[in-house]
């Protein structure tokens, strides 16, 4: 999730411009050189899949468990965050297709029970959750809930309807007027989560199980629930002054629908290659709605456009305590990559992504 760390979660990570810092990731010649490289820096642990029209690659570096001294496996599970967004965007379109819901329907006829209570509810369609421009406030950005958080990691939040509370409460106001501009949202997905519930009477998590999970037969993915902790779950971990704290028990947003799923970089990297492929609409014009873009900040229906080196590519990114992913693929050039890693090394993790993507489209032709 974007800018959670911003404010709040100790100091974040301090990190200094070395002399030849950038010179060092410069001359890695292989992607296992860049995650070598990012744990030596200070990240815990990653896990990375680079798979290209040849060959897929797969490595792993670091650690699992600091405590344990675990080394992390390629197999390892992790919070994925907003990388959830994109699961939840393919239930909403799906539901579209069916004609279930439509995505000029507002918050007044879907849930009439919390829109008076919201500004410009007859305004905030689905369409502007999915995209962002409904101008909802971003209940993660609430200095409130983060001090709640801090002093108690076992804290649940109390579910979606109660933290879409904090988006409408007297506290905050809208950042502008439904339709008329972009900001990413959390509370968008929230309130997605309570409209897909609504319209299907079924609970988030089966819609997933449903729909996307068992279809796809992603073994290693589930809404994270409470006390729910497999072995191959690695511990998140958020850098404070150069020393790494355990902040795994922190997710007041476990199981939701804006960034609560758990997977690994296998199930993600199949996820992907349904979606792009087609697989997972009836119709092949589903998918370019998803793709259509609000051209000022690259986001479509739950997917980030990426254009770097001139190639065209559509995924996700995610950010939670302890925890930084992301997936991108590039349909016409056969490639897609999957990043995981247990560390809030921003720094560290923006520029495994931009070594891995110099390696990947400075050496190899398209």
């Amino acid at each position: 999730m974007r800018r959670l760390l911003k404010r709040h979660l100790f100091a974040g990570m301090i990190l200094l411009s070395l002399p030849g810092c950038e010179e060092a990731w410069q001359v890695c010649k292989s992607y296992q050189d860049i995650l070598n490289l990012a744990v030596k820096r200070g990240l815990p642990g990653a896990v990375m899949l680079v798979e290209t029209p040849d060959s897929i690659w797969i490595g792993s570096a670091g650690l699992s468990n600091i405590e344990a001294e675990t080394q992390i496996q390629a197999s390892d599970r992790f919070r994925i965050a907003s990388i959830t967004k994109t699961f939840t965007a393919v239930l909403a379109l799906q539901l579209l297709e069916e004609g279930t819901v439509t995505l000029d329907a507002n918050l007044v006829d879907l849930l009439p029970d919390i829109a008076d209570s919201i500004p410009y509810s007859s305004r905030i369609t689905v369409h502007r959750l999915l995209n962002h421009t409904s101008g909802i406030y971003n209940y993660t950005d609430d200095n409130w809930l983060w001090h709640k958080a801090l002093r108690d990691f076992s804290w649940q939040g109390g579910g979606p309807r109660e933290l879409v509370k904090t988006a409408y409460s007297s506290r905050h106001k809208p950042y502008f007027e439904p339709g008329t501009g972009y900001h990413y949202s959390n509370t968008n997905y929230l309130l997605l989560q309570l409209i897909l519930e609504s319209v299907t009477d079924s609970a988030f998590s089966r819609l997933l199980r449903a729909r996307i999970i068992e279809p796809l037969s992603l073994n290693n993915t589930y809404p994270e629930r409470s006390g729910d902790t497999p072995e191959d779950f690695v511990t998140g971990y958020d850098i404070h002054w150069g020393q790494p704290y355990d902040v795994q028990d922190m997710s007041f947003a476990r199981g939701m629908a804006d960034g609560g799923l758990i997977s690994n970089v296998f199930d993600v990297h199949t996820f992907s290659k349904a979606l792009f492929s087609g697989r997972l609409f009836k119709h092949s014009s589903m998918l370019d709605t998803m793709l259509e873009l609000n051209i000022k900040d690259n986001y479509g229906l739950g997917v980030v456009f990426l254009n770097d080196y001139g190639f065209k590519a559509w995924g996700h990114e995610g950010n939670w305590p302890g925890y930084l992913s992301l997936f991108y693929c590039w349909p016409e050039q056969g490639v897609t990559i999957v990043l995981m890693t247990n560390g809030t090394g921003v720094l560290q993790f923006k520029r495994v992504k931009k070594h891995t993507l110099r390696l990947l489209f400075e050496k190899t032709e398209f």
